[in-house]
């Protein structure tokens, strides 16, 4: 049977999306002590494509950190700002 390379790429995209979803759920778990560790340990091993590609998932995961601390702080400042006003009324 024939299966076209347009359904073989899709495919391959959804087994490889499903993987990094799980390898980016363990990052998930690691605190940011072990990711500041993993951060240092990478950086200074040599360029290997391994390597690069967990540089890469570490960079991920404290830039998705980053922005989820400034997420929070935009809520509890709003939410201050909120009571702030009430509170003047």
């Amino acid at each position: 049977t024939y299966v076209s390379t347009d359904k073989k790429k899709a495919v391959k995209e959804d087994f490889l999306s499903m993987i990094l979803e799980v390898s980016d759920a363990k990052m998930f778990r690691q605190s940011d002590e072990n990711l500041d560790k993993l951060k240092k340990k990478f950086d200074g091993m040599d360029s290997s494509p391994a390597n690069t590609f967990m540089q890469k998932r570490i960079a991920k995961e404290v830039k998705r950190r980053e922005q989820q601390k400034r997420k929070e702080m935009l809520k509890l400042s709003s939410q201050y700002s909120t009571i702030k006003i009430a509170m003047a009324m």
